[in-house]
């Protein structure tokens, strides 16, 4: 009989192998809510007996921490924990961790797609090019990334990852806005800390 019950309370992924093979031999019972938790209604019909909590989007409320009655762990699939009352898990004495990483690879990725989306002009050129008109016929200017200034706000671990990608497409400078960085750390990285009107101009 299992000593422990995890409730993993948003859905989303393709397997929960992973969380089994490391849960079991250590007698837990990993339980996949039947439906995402939307609302704190869900979670608490879900959680409201178990020892842990795996969360993504779900509401984790002082409402949803008060009737949890066993809970001493919630753990977020990301980074952020702005879903989870963190002054009333702290209250409860139930320890909320994250998982550090979680998509900087991935977002920073998309950002600059997306960054190179904007530049080379890719949305009009593909609309443009599906109506039957040619690259001859596109009187939009499409810029080059070498030689350009990019701003970044927010030095965090995807901005981070952003920087070290950007640098391949030879940047004359990275201009680099967050208050809780050491200007020390942007110039070990190639940038230049600013501030956010000087990266705006």
């Amino acid at each position: 009989m299992p000593r422990y019950k995890v409730v993993v309370v948003n859905l989303g992924y393709g397997s929960y192998h992973v969380e089994r093979e490391i849960l079991e031999p250590i007698g837990v019972e990993l339980i996949l809510a039947p439906k995402d938790c939307l609302t704190e209604e869900d979670v608490i019909d879900v959680a409201r007996d178990a020892d842990a909590i795996l969360v993504r989007e779900a509401p984790i409320s002082a409402r949803v921490l008060d009737a949890l009655n066993r809970c001493k762990v919630i753990v977020r699939y990301g980074v952020g924990v702005d879903n989870i009352n963190l002054e009333a898990a702290k209250q409860k004495k139930i320890y909320v961790a994250n998982t550090p990483g979680y998509g900087t690879e991935e977002v920073s990725d998309h950002a600059a797609a997306l960054l190179l989306a904007c530049i080379r002009k890719l949305l009009i050129r593909d609309e443009t090019l599906r109506q039957g008109k040619f690259e001859i016929d596109i009187n939009d200017t499409i810029y080059r990334t070498t030689g350009k200034n990019l701003g970044i706000i927010g030095y965090g671990q995807i901005g981070r990852a952003f920087h070290r990608k950007w640098k391949g497409f030879l940047p004359k400078r990275v201009l680099v806005f967050d208050p809780y960085v050491t200007p020390e750390l942007i110039q070990e990285d190639g940038g230049e800390k600013v501030d956010l009107d000087t990266l705006f101009a």
